[in-house]
């Protein structure tokens, strides 16, 4: 049984995910429709209007965090350094899950916890 919401719309823009650079990240997006083409027969002329389609989104950055803690208890049961090595990659292995499980809820606008302006670049 697999206890996490599944979030695939968000694994595919984080799959898709590029460098941070600068103070911000700005990209272009469509915002209207170019509605001057036409069809046209013979010598009949164009229209050389230009037309506003886009405008720039612009995203500030916002971070994350989510602990990895191992009780006391659990390293001392395993003891040897291999030990504590494989508890601590699947306690990692198992926060990343519920990390990801919470960014994909705070990416589809639930706001829990703060995600005011989470942008995921």
């Amino acid at each position: 049984m697999h206890v996490l919401n599944s979030n695939k719309l968000f694994a595919r823009f984080v799959g898709s995910a590029k460098s941070w650079s600068g103070e911000t990240m700005r990209f272009p997006i469509k915002v209207a429709k170019n509605t001057l083409g036409g069809s046209f027969d013979g010598y009949q002329t164009f229209s050389t209007s230009a037309v506003d389609t886009r405008a720039l989104l612009s995203y500030t950055p916002s971070f994350y965090e989510i602990p990895v803690s191992l009780p006391l208890t659990e390293i001392s049961v395993n003891a040897t350094d291999s030990g504590v090595l494989d508890l601590l990659g699947i306690e990692v292995a198992s926060t990343a899950q519920d990390a990801a499980d919470d960014l994909g809820t705070m990416f589809y606008g639930t706001k829990q916890k703060l995600a005011p302006n989470l942008a995921i670049c």
